[in-house]
Formats: structure tokens, sequence, C-alpha cells
């Protein structure tokens, strides 16, 4: 199950955000002042997603470095990838759970996720009970044009055509 919706980014996601854009942007001498600034080009809104995840993928040689979980949400599939998975200032969770999680095997079974859309940047995610889904291992090849924090991915698309049910 899947539920969306928007709220105002907090102070603290603005200052995170603008941070963010002055570690990717070129400093002005390199031309930066004439590309669009990231956080300006934002709407002032955080885009919100509640998830119950219903099945859940990992890769069959899964990298604690680069996680990536495919997470079967309703009509779509939630992609999460990268090493922000595990920075306690984005993943929100009481340390019991986080202690009992083994991020190879399982993942959180009910979460929101706080996002900047504009760059499929997570800002938070916030584990909403104590509950975790067991990931099935992919044995087929997966790949992705791009890779971000998140993505959402309708079920028909090719590249997630084959998970298995």
């Amino acid at each position: 199950m899947l539920k969306m919706w928007q709220e105002p980014f907090t102070a603290d996601e603005l200052n995170r955000l603008a941070e963010m854009e002055r570690r990717i942007r070129p400093p002005r001498f390199w031309g930066g002042s004439e590309l669009r600034p990231i956080a300006a080009s934002q709407s002032n809104q955080a885009t919100i997603f509640e998830c119950q995840v219903i099945r859940g993928y990992t890769l069959s040689e899964f990298n604690e470095e680069l996680p990536l979980y495919l997470l079967d949400v309703g009509e779509f599939v939630l992609r999460l990838f990268g090493q922000w998975l595990y920075d306690p200032h984005v993943l929100v969770a009481d340390d019991t759970i986080f202690s009992e999680w083994a991020p190879e095997q399982m993942f959180f079974q009910h979460f929101q996720l706080r996002c900047a859309a504009t760059t499929a940047t997570v800002l938070e995610l916030k584990v909403l009970n104590r509950k975790f889904i067991q990931c099935q291992k992919l044995t087929k090849h997966v790949q992705f044009k791009e890779m971000s924090d998140y993505l959402l991915i309708n079920k028909t698309d090719e590249c997630i055509a084959e998970l298995p049910k």
C-alpha cells in the first residue's frame, strides 16, 4: 500500500538541500553562477510516501556499501538505493529496531519517506512499526538507466517485469 502527499519543507531540510547543492555545484569561476540552483528549483513542498511493503527484493550479491532494495508497495515498486539508508540523520528508528535489522535479508514493513522530489533525495525514512519483511534474493540481473535515492516504478515497467511473485 502506498499513500502520497506533500508538506512544506522544514528549515532543517532546506538547509540540508542547500548544503548538498554547495557540494555538487561548481564554484562561480567554473561557471556555477550560470547554473540554476537546485534548492531554488525545488518546490517548497516535501513529498511524503507512507509505504506498507507487500514483498521485498535485494540483489543476489548484496552490497552493504551500495544497498539496493526493490519494495512492492501495491501498484508500484519502490526502489531505494544508497548509503543514506544507514545514516542516523535520515533513518529514524529506535535502537532496538535498528539492532534487529539484517539489511541483506529484510527491510522495514511500514515506513514513511520524506523526499525532495526534484532531486530524488530522501530526507528522512521513519520506521512506523516493529515488523520486517523478508527480502527475496533476485537471481536475474536488474538494470536501471539512472540511480537516485528513490524511484517509484510502475509494475508494468520492463526493468521489473520479471520480479518473482
